[in-house]
């Protein structure tokens, strides 16, 4: 979400680079040496203000920018036949929501009833009985295709916002090459000091686009259905026993608050995790890239040693991550 939001360095590379030939064009277009200078601080300017975006992209409040940014991109920038759509799929979702909690209530108090029945005279009310379990099977019967309908609307919201911002990144990004058509390959960003793998925004432009589409959506439909459940089933309680109540809302906001207290180092463990499997991806890539120039080097054996180095790594983020889940 962060890098979304705040700008991929390498497209600010680019458009660095982009000024410093332009620049250097006009030097030799007018003859003059300023043209270089300006470039120059130019570049450095832009390159300063990315790092500067780098830093502000941390931690949760940046993460809170990056999807209400991506959010109302999609929902103030799109076509206007598009959030037309997009808006009746929503509110489809959330009244199919809304049914299926009321629903849910519904189940559980007739599941008390058929139980009551059952218990009280020995189970002989046989018409009681089968009542209750029609009204049981019918509602559930109901319930099918609206189940149907909800992941069919979801499916369609995620599609719409996916392809919109996947077309809107890959846009921007085809542009950025084009402007700098010449000044060599630009759809990698140069690699650190300390071997860092370079880069490639072109090839993760639409996988990340549909991980955070994804991402938003259940996180934030499922806290709404959560929510939702929760006003439905403390009603229910209430009219049984008001103190009851009470305590399920306290007990219900104390899970959370705890779940978020052993929880807070997820997101930096799940980081950690997707930052070693890059590495590692890059590895094979880098092989694959150069395997004739390791060929001639005999440089098989250094090569192993360091994909096996960043394969250890990888599987040891991914057993950190799911014992601190567990």
């Amino acid at each position: 979400w962060s890098v979304a939001w705040c700008g991929d360095p390498c497209i600010v590379l680019l458009c660095s680079r982009k000024i410093t030939m332009v620049n250097e064009g006009n030097t030799t277009n007018n003859g003059t040496s300023s043209s270089p200078v300006v470039a120059s601080d130019t570049t450095t300017s832009l390159q300063s203000m990315s790092i500067q975006k780098q830093q502000r992209c941390t931690g949760p409040a940046a993460a809170l920018r990056a999807f209400v940014g991506l959010s109302c991109h999609f929902w103030w920038d799109a076509p206007r036949r598009v959030r037309v759509e997009s808006s009746l799929r929503l509110a489809l979702v959330v009244a199919v929501m809304l049914l299926r909690g009321r629903a849910s209530t519904f189940l559980s108090a007739e599941r008390r009833k058929q139980v009551n029945t059952m218990l009280s005279a020995g189970g002989s009310d046989r018409g009681a009985i089968l009542q209750g379990l029609l009204r049981y099977l019918g509602t559930l019967f109901v319930l099918s295709p609206v189940n149907k309908a909800y992941w069919r609307l979801l499916r369609g919201l995620r599609q719409q916002w996916t392809e919109h911002l996947t077309t809107h990144f890959l846009t921007t990004f085809v542009d950025t090459q084009c402007l700098t058509y010449g000044g060599g390959s630009c759809s990698r960003a140069p690699g650190n000091d300390h071997g860092a793998p370079e880069t490639l925004p072109d090839q993760h432009i639409s996988r990340d686009v549909s991980v955070f589409v994804q991402l938003a959506t259940s996180l934030s439909l499922e806290t709404l259905q959560a929510l939702i459940h929760l006003y439905f089933y403390t009603k229910l309680l209430a009219s049984i026993a008001p103190s009851l109540s009470r305590v399920v809302v306290l007990a219900a906001c104390s899970g959370t608050l705890l779940a978020r207290a052993l929880g807070r180092r997820l997101p930096e463990l799940y980081a950690a995790e997707r930052h070693a499997e890059g590495h590692f991806t890059y590895s094979l890539t880098r092989i694959r890239e150069n395997a004739e120039s390791i060929a001639f080097y005999r440089g098989q054996p250094q090569e192993m040693q360091r994909m096996q180095h960043r394969l250890t790594a990888r599987l040891s983020t991914e057993w950190t991550r799911l014992a601190r889940k567990n």
